[in-house]
């Protein structure tokens, strides 16, 4: 009876020593999935964060460099009712002069520089606006390079 005692008591410590093992297996090779997992999602987060970071200065640059062009065109809009006074001042000194009767003032020329910012172009038109000039001037730039190439080229003659 202590044979078998002793031999269930052997077997019973074998099994648990097997199944400790087992376990210690299982645990290793989760720690090192978890670990995996974690490193991929670390990684993810600093490709995110980096993203974040460049869209951030991206906007910032764009916001810029609205302001820049909302500041630039406020000013031309004040250089526009000056200059729009000045040429009326002109008219009405010619017209003095010439006996014609006084011009009534147009409602754009008597308007304020903040009025007359309401009705300024905005971004988006003198983006659209400069787009196209570019377009017409390289269009006007091939066809002129065309008709010099045509000018210069020898002439035939047919016998």
């Amino acid at each position: 009876m202590t044979d078998e005692l002793t031999q269930v008591r052997r077997s019973t410590a074998a099994e648990r020593v097997r199944l400790a093992l087992d376990y210690q297996q299982l645990a290793a090779t989760r720690q090192r999935e978890d670990a995996t997992i974690i490193r991929r999602l670390a990684q993810r987060a600093t490709t995110r964060d980096m993203i974040i970071l460049r869209l951030r200065r991206a906007l910032r640059m764009a916001l810029r460099r609205m302001d820049e062009a909302e500041d630039r065109a406020q000013r031309n809009a004040h250089l526009v009712v000056d200059l729009r006074a000045r040429v009326y001042r002109l008219q009405l000194r010619v017209d003095a002069g010439t006996g014609a009767p006084e011009p009534v003032p147009q409602a754009s020329e008597r308007a304020s520089a903040d009025e007359i910012w309401d009705d300024a172009p905005t971004v988006v038109d003198l983006v659209g606006w400069d787009q196209r000039a570019s377009e017409t001037a390289a269009e006007s730039a091939a066809q002129s390079a065309a008709e010099t190439a045509g000018k210069h080229l020898p002439s035939r003659k047919h016998a």
